[in-house]
């Protein structure tokens, strides 16, 4: 229901889902560049909410999660070489 309640402000307040949401992408992109995984999921989630038809948003939050669990088990294995005395 708050979904809805969010569509009719846009709709009274004029707003441009459209151009709301690629802002919201390119905005998500920059995060992603400075290494800030967490804002970049954050903003994309507004633009799929802003257009949730948006294809190419979903995909690159999918990226995004995808390499955000690669990162994860890089760091895993890397604290488990220092835990066992191994270097790299």
């Amino acid at each position: 229901m708050a979904g809805h309640r969010l569509t009719v402000q846009r709709f009274r307040d004029g707003v441009d889902p459209v151009q709301e949401a690629e802002i919201w992408l390119e905005a998500s992109r920059i995060a992603a560049q400075r290494g800030r995984p967490a804002a970049a999921r954050c903003l994309l989630q507004a633009a799929i909410q802003a257009r949730p038809d948006w294809a190419e948003a979903r995909m690159f939050l999918v990226q995004l999660s995808k390499g955000q669990e690669a990162g994860g088990r890089r760091q895993e294995a890397g604290s488990r070489r220092q835990e066992a005395g191994g270097k790299r």
